[in-house]
């Protein structure tokens, strides 16, 4: 059976180490939503140089079609950028209850562990910003 924690100075510790180890994940899951934004401003700019004409300007007839296409890309960012977000508040939270138990000696069901992540997955995605935005609304936001 894992050593019981009995004062706050190992609980500092543990603490200060899962969050030096959290960071670590952290940046990692910010360097992959960077790349998913840069790689559709890369689609945009493709896009946008197809239908430019060697003057670098698009023609009235053709922009229509920019338009079509450029909804479809909307449509894509909002689709991939909540899926991105949903599967790093899902791996950002399995991390850390699996992490706190494990630190702190502490073994919970199956059951139990997947009801912690339902509660933090919902209150992640359902909580109001300071703007008074959802995380959905900011997705939105940030394709339009």
């Amino acid at each position: 059976m894992a050593k019981l924690l009995t004062t706050q100075a190992d609980m500092d510790r543990i603490f200060e180490r899962l969050e030096r180890d959290y960071g670590a994940l952290n940046r990692k899951q910010q360097a992959y939503a960077i790349r998913e934004i840069g790689r559709v401003r890369g689609e945009v700019s493709d896009m946008l140089a197809d239908f430019a004409g060697n003057d670098g300007i698009i023609k009235r007839r053709r922009a229509g079609m920019v338009l079509r296409e450029l909804d479809v890309i909307e449509q894509s960012l909002r689709d991939h950028g909540t899926l991105a977000i949903d599967n790093i508040i899902v791996e950002s939270s399995e991390w850390t209850v699996t992490n706190v138990n494990k630190s702190l000696g502490i073994t919970i069901s199956k059951s139990s562990f997947d009801r912690v992540n339902e509660h933090v997955i919902k209150y992640a995605v359902k909580r109001f910003g300071e703007d008074g935005l959802v995380l959905s609304d900011r997705i939105w936001g940030l394709s339009g």
